[in-house]
């Protein structure tokens, strides 16, 4: 699960004590990909219109569909990789709110609502959604919606903090992994502040189409999508064994961090996934996805990170594909 990046503590990002100090990362964090099945959760949804509605998702219906390729699954499926629009948004989220919270151990054993856990989707994937960069797998013969990844660009100038306590469990154990990430100098700063990474947030298949390939077509897809929209860098957060696996065996992204959260202790000492299987690890993957230009000096960087942090977003503004 990805839901969204950890805020980030800008002390391990400010670039120079004389610059003022970019404010917390906005969404990242809690894990990124869910238990991989989703379906529609049987509860009370918010109202479609409300969902759809207002600024962050202004982008997304200003975009036409769009195909980006169809790929062969499995026992001779196929399915088309489209751009995420409004109308994908509801099922979207209730897919995701099934596969967080009736299939994923780890937000099992934290204890997450499905109240909390739509209140992060309202406003977090949402804005994922806003962005133009997600993407749904749509059987090809049926039409139907099998799987979702829902993008964004990492803005590590925004901050944000989830209501709920124990989604910021989740987001804390995210923060932790890009400070070590950094420490380790196995993440780039120049990746987390110009704006040119990429950030998979949260994904998962439709109950239906598990096992059919069509979460792997979608993740298949990720880095050309990045590169086809100007991107340098793709980072997400997985929490699940195989989604992992995905991730850093079958598609070569380098795990710059990683925890086996039965053992994270939070700074009241408390031990929320104590309960949790050792197989449970969250984990910050980064891949390039294409070769990065001569780095700037570091002046030209402080100055960047300066204007970005001012105007809460980076500078660099992705190119949307029409």
């Amino acid at each position: 699960p990805g839901l969204r990046r950890p805020p980030l503590d800008a002390s391990w990002l400010q670039p120079a004590p004389r610059f003022q100090r970019p404010g917390p990362h906005r969404r990242r964090g809690a894990p990124s990909q869910a238990s991989g099945a989703g379906q529609a959760f049987g509860g009370c949804p918010r109202p479609y219109a409300a969902m759809t509605a207002g600024p962050a998702c202004e982008v997304a219906a200003g975009l036409a569909p769009k195909v980006f390729q169809v790929a062969d699954g499995k026992g001779g499926r196929r399915f088309r990789v489209e751009r995420m629009l409004p109308e994908h948004y509801a099922q979207c989220v209730d897919m995701a709110t099934d596969a967080f919270l009736t299939r994923n151990e780890v937000f099992k054993v934290l204890g997450v609502t499905e109240r909390a856990f739509r209140d992060f989707a309202g406003s977090d994937l949402k804005a994922c959604m806003g962005s133009g960069l997600s993407l749904v797998a749509v059987d090809d013969t049926s039409g139907q919606l099998a799987a979702f990844l829902f993008i964004e660009q990492f803005n590590a100038f925004d901050m944000h903090t989830p209501k709920d306590a124990k989604m910021q469990v989740a987001y804390r154990v995210g923060e932790r992994l890009y400070k070590s990430a950094i420490r380790k100098g196995t993440i780039r700063k120049r990746a987390l502040l110009t704006g040119k990474m990429m950030h998979v947030n949260t994904g998962g298949t439709a109950a239906e189409y598990e096992g059919t390939g069509a979460g792997m077509a979608l993740r298949s897809y990720v880095e050309e999508h990045a590169r086809s929209h100007g991107f340098q860098w793709v980072c997400v957060e997985p929490a699940n064994p195989a989604t992992r696996h995905i991730w850093e065996n079958k598609l070569g992204y380098s795990v710059t961090a990683s925890t086996v959260l039965a053992d994270f202790v939070d700074a009241d000492r408390a031990a929320p996934w104590k309960g949790c299987s050792r197989v449970q690890e969250m984990a910050v993957c980064v891949k390039t996805v294409q070769d990065v230009a001569a780095s700037w000096s570091t002046m030209l960087l402080h100055i960047e990170v300066l204007i970005s942090a001012c105007k809460k977003k980076p500078r660099f503004a992705f190119s949307l594909v029409a």
